[in-house]
């Protein structure tokens, strides 16, 4: 995951300063993340998905959609499978 967020960045211009205002993620755990030594929070994540304006974390952890992971979208509803 690491890799794939210092690549969205990188592809934006962005230092990792920058990503940081954007997002509200300190610098430090941004650092972490990129070098796979933190475990970022759902928080976290959910902020930096923001920043990147991906529609959802899959985009960030790089794992395509068809992978099956469920869409996360700040705000909404979880819905139960029965």
């Amino acid at each position: 995951m690491g890799d794939h967020v210092r690549h969205l960045r990188l592809d934006r211009g962005w230092k990792i300063r920058q990503l940081a205002e954007l997002s509200g993620v300190s610098r430090s755990t941004i650092s972490q993340i990129e070098q796979g030594t933190g475990n970022p929070t759902l928080e976290n994540l959910l902020r930096l998905q923001h920043a990147f304006s991906l529609d959802s974390i899959e985009g960030l952890l790089g794992v395509p959609p068809s992978a099956g992971m469920a869409s996360v979208v700040p705000g909404a509803p979880i819905k139960n499978k029965t």
